[in-house]
Formats: C-alpha cells, sequence, structure tokens
C-alpha cells in the first residue's frame, strides 16, 4: 500500500498471526503475558514496538508539511474503515465534544 507517496508494507491478519507465532515471543503467544507494562519474571518491557529504517524516516523527512497532512490523513481513513464499530463510535463521540 502507498500512502502520501510512501510505501507501507502490509499482511493479512492472519499472516500476522502466524508471523507472531513463529517469533516464539510468550506475548505473542495465545495466552500469553498481557500487553502492556513489564515482564517481571524478564525484566524486559511488553507490548507492541515497531521499527522504522533511516531510509524510511529520509523519505518522511523530505515530504513537505503538505504531503505529511495528506499522508496522514490517508492513515487516518484507512485505520477508521478497520477499526472496531465500538471503537469508531468512541472516536466519534470524542470528536463530536461528546466525552
Amino acid at each position: 500500500m502507498r500512502a502520501g507517496g510512501i510505501s507501507l508494507p502490509l499482511v493479512s491478519l492472519r499472516d500476522l498471526m502466524r508471523l507472531k507465532e513463529y517469533s516464539g515471543r510468550p506475548q505473542d503467544l495465545p495466552g500469553g503475558p498481557e500487553e502492556g507494562g513489564e515482564d517481571e519474571e524478564e525484566g524486559r518491557m511488553k507490548g507492541f514496538r515497531y521499527h522504522v529504517s533511516e531510509e524510511k524516516i529520509g523519505e518522511y523527512m523530505k515530504l513537505t508539511p503538505k504531503q505529511k497532512l495528506e499522508w496522514l490523513e490517508e492513515i487516518n481513513r484507512f485505520l477508521h474503515r478497520f477499526m472496531p464499530e465500538e471503537s469508531r463510535r468512541i472516536a466519534e463521540k470524542f470528536r463530536a465534544g461528546e466525552i
């Protein structure tokens, strides 16, 4: 997928689950530690992590402010499209100033 002129590698949910299982990390396995906080037994952080290459950061830095905003809008539309219905309702109430 491309957003704002930047290529974003995406995997299907099924493939993501397979990749997580293949990683063997306890937090990625079914029944593993809950997300967030620190793993007391191993003294390491749990939860979601990702890496952005220097090349991707450089590509983003070359974008104009308008291109960056367009990229953010496109990503926001993409995320909103796949957001769970309950999360979508909460986000819409928040935007409307209801919560």
